[in-house]
């Protein structure tokens, strides 16, 4: 975005940009059109319950309901392990982060296509679409937080001074989530299939994570894979906070949020170079 004056006139010449300045210029734009932003993020939370009898109760109604049908099919009749804790306040310390993560890349993944039309209109950050797309999921999330640690203290588990780090686990959850959607926004406007390959690499993400069961199970050749995923140590982060359960970071945590910190940053390139032709698409 550059000034030209001419004849007393000042002139605002905007270009996208696709590269790291641009991609870094975008985002930093947020306090320059914040209300721009904050008109987005209202119209995604007004949209997300219009027409919707339960409205906000549903995004506790959902999880609740998926821990009872868990906790049913897995924790009674399977006996899966659960490392010494009740099975049901487990999962639902597993569902917290993996909801938010859940939600947020789809949320972000899809916002680009779902605001097509007014990308083709009229100029702003594109970045703003991604990000203000997961307000919905934050105000949900945060709703099932409340609902989680009140379940905690009901339960008896001692809160200990470790709780003051669950913040940090659910903003390093956030910070994936919009890794994986942005990588997919721009792409998915062109390429529709890609809905569904998000959809089942979702799925194989949540088998390859502790949520429903102890990553105990795991077989020790394999447990340097698989502690590279990220969610792996958010989830058992969570679980750390919340119920005091052991947690012993290792070499590979610092590769998982490395390789997280990466994926971040290429997915903001790539929507950065990909989302100025996006309205050549619709």
């Amino acid at each position: 975005m550059k000034q030209l004056i001419e004849n007393g006139v000042t002139e605002r010449l905007i270009k996208p940009g696709g590269s790291a300045r641009g991609a870094l210029a975008g985002m930093l734009e947020i306090r320059t059109h914040k209300e721009l932003f904050l008109l987005l993020v209202w119209r995604n939370l007004s949209s997300r319950y219009r027409q919707m009898a339960l409205g906000v109760a549903w995004a506790l109604l959902e999880p609740l309901m998926q821990v009872l049908l868990i906790s049913l099919f897995f924790g009674f009749l399977f006996r899966l392990p659960s490392d010494g804790i009740k099975y049901p306040m487990f999962v639902l310390s597993g569902l917290l982060p993996w909801m938010l993560f859940n939600r947020v890349a789809n949320s972000s993944a899809g916002s680009l296509r779902e605001n097509i039309g007014l990308v083709g209109k009229v100029y702003f950050p594109r970045i703003f679409l991604p990000i203000s797309s997961i307000s919905k999921d934050l105000v949900e999330v945060g709703l099932l937080l409340f609902i989680v640690i009140s379940a905690v203290i009901i339960s008896g588990v001692e809160i200990t001074a470790n709780i003051f780090f669950l913040p940090l686990f659910l903003a390093l959850d956030i910070v994936f989530g919009l890794a994986v959607g942005i990588a997919f926004s721009a792409p998915m406007v062109r390429f529709r299939d890609l809905q569904y390959v998000l959809q089942v690499g979702m799925q194989f993400l949540m088998y390859m994570t502790p949520v429903v069961y102890s990553a105990t199970l795991v077989p020790e050749g394999l447990r340097f894979l698989y502690e590279l995923n990220p969610l792996y140590w958010i989830i058992e982060g969570v679980r750390w906070s919340l119920l005091g359960k052991p947690l012993e970071a290792t070499q590979q945590a610092a590769w998982a949020f490395g390789l997280a910190g990466v994926a971040l940053m290429f997915s903001v390139l790539l929507f950065s170079w990909l989302s100025r032709r996006v309205a050549d698409y619709h």
